[in-house]
């Protein structure tokens, strides 16, 4: 979700907190206003999501992570108790992105397709399109991977299989075709990222 804070800004009493309300008795138990945050976030569809992540980003992304990552509690359980952990960037900007552009995306490559080229937008494996990077990530631990980079990309990583998106249907303004990219679906956005970075094309202007 585009609204959440990165995750390195999680701080080890929201961590805590997040982590009680997902079975961590161990932890701090946050009061009455926090704990009903959590409990909505945690329950809340796409839309009513996005408005709490918008008022509460730091708390969002450390419910991202327990929601949605099957390695989130153990960051969280890292970030609580103050364990180091290697941090990643994010991938480079995009107008035409839609991938969360505060988090490393990771790019599957399937069999007969050529690599995703650097520099280019492509789909991610977190069913998100983002820029390519120079040179691929290196994650040695997927029972620690590094902060920063893309929870739903960890998933795929781990299992190989995708979660499914929960966002709205929405026509193009481009092609009128209906799509889950946010009002400009995949093939339009990666030809407006190429003219864009040829220099022919200006930003998007997209309705909300």
């Amino acid at each position: 979700m585009s609204t959440t804070a990165p995750a390195e800004e999680i701080t080890p009493q929201i961590a805590a907190e997040v982590l009680h309300h997902y079975g961590h008795r161990d932890t701090h138990k946050p009061d009455a206003f926090y704990g009903l945050l959590v409990k909505l976030m945690a329950k809340a569809d796409y839309a009513n999501a996005r408005s709490l992540a918008n008022a509460f980003p730091t708390w969002a992304a450390a419910v991202d992570l327990a929601r949605y990552s099957s390695t989130g509690t153990d960051t969280l359980a890292a970030i609580a108790a103050g364990t180091p952990r290697p941090s990643v960037a994010p991938n480079d900007y995009s107008p035409f992105a839609d991938a969360d552009p505060r988090y490393r995306h990771v790019f599957p490559t399937p069999v007969f397709f050529p690599d995703p080229i650097p520099g280019g937008l492509a789909l991610a494996a977190c069913l998100q399109l983002s820029v390519v990077p120079d040179e691929s990530l290196q994650i040695l631990d997927l029972d620690a991977p590094p902060i920063g980079l893309c929870s739903d990309c960890v998933d795929w990583i781990r299992t190989g299989t995708d979660r499914p998106s929960d966002k709205p249907y929405i026509e193009c303004v481009g092609c009128e075709t209906p799509t889950q990219h946010d009002g400009l679906c995949a093939v339009c956005r990666i030809e407006g990222h190429d003219r864009w970075k040829a220099g022919t094309r200006k930003t998007p202007q997209l309705t909300s």
